[in-house]
């Protein structure tokens, strides 16, 4: 019975220390402006979230040793004012993507290009740089992927094998670099960047298996010859553009033939993803001649 005494105590006593926490801990308040409920990143681009934010209390004014306020506030104030207008332009930031690439001849793979897309549409030049020029190189690669497929059907690739319909396709997606000849190397460099180095390799993957699907390839991809042949037209690919960044000829046609060259050599070395002819069976010594028998 003792015990039971001692346990009920024990427990009595607990509940009052935690009571006194509690009631110490709800006694606490927070500051207005810091209590005040910060609306989500995601949150911010709504018109709803716009009209929320801004009907809402100002914070109270600083006080007067106050007189210098945090840089960390400030850039929080800066980045809720850029969030709030946001909304009101109604652009997708895509099209600062799209209206860059026209950019691109003149300003390179650079932020110069985003910032004057940026401008083009009406936004504040530092809205260019919610991308990279990294972002404006695999978009420009997307963009020339989808016209490759616009434009296949329009290739006359009918009466072709598969090796010449690989052909024709890989050389009008080399045709595709000549606006943009001049700052190729730069964007080449930024994608062989080791950061950058393994979404570059998958894209240029994908090119080629593309490539191959709209020459007719369908060979699955349990098979040797689906890697052989895309890993031998990569490497063609890529030499293909390292050959380009020196041809000054109209619509890169040096290259084209570059690569019409390149075919024909392993369509003629049989080791264009396929399997080489087995051998002639090794042909079998004449008999000896028989002895005559005299009579």
């Amino acid at each position: 019975q003792s015990k039971k005494v001692k346990m009920l105590r024990l427990r009595s006593r607990g509940r009052v220390v935690l009571g006194r926490r509690m009631m110490v801990f709800n006694s606490y308040r927070l500051p207005r402006h810091l209590s005040r409920p910060v609306a989500p990143a995601a949150a911010c681009f709504s018109t709803q979230a716009y009209e929320r934010t801004a009907s809402s209390p100002p914070p109270p004014p600083h006080s007067s040793h106050d007189t210098h306020s945090h840089p960390h506030q400030e850039h929080e104030h800066h980045s809720e004012a850029h969030s709030d207008e946001a909304p009101s332009s109604g652009i997708n930031p895509k099209e600062i993507l799209h209206l860059a690439l026209d950019k691109v001849p003149a300003h390179g793979w650079t932020t110069e290009a985003l910032s004057a897309a940026a401008v083009e549409l009406g936004l504040s030049p530092a809205a260019g740089s919610v991308f990279t020029p990294m972002d404006l190189v695999y978009h420009f690669m997307d963009v020339k992927l989808d016209q490759l497929h616009d434009d296949a059907p329009h290739l006359n690739l009918d009466g072709l094998d598969v090796e010449d319909r690989i052909g024709v396709l890989m050389q009008r997606r080399i045709s595709y670099l000549a606006p943009v000849i001049k700052h190729w190397a730069a964007g080449m460099a930024l994608g062989a960047t080791p950061v950058q180095l393994p979404e570059t390799t998958a894209k240029l993957w994908r090119l080629v298996s593309e490539i191959c699907y709209l020459a007719g390839d369908r060979e699955a991809p349990t098979s040797p010859h689906f890697y052989a042949r895309r890993s031998l037209l990569l490497s063609l690919y890529t030499a293909a553009e390292s050959f380009a960044l020196t041809d000054k000829s109209a619509d890169l046609t040096d290259t084209q033939h570059f690569v019409a060259r390149r075919f024909e050599e392993m369509k003629t070395a049989r080791n264009y993803g396929s399997p080489a002819p087995p051998p002639p069976p090794p042909r079998r010594p004449p008999p000896p001649p028989r002895p005559r028998l005299g009579r």
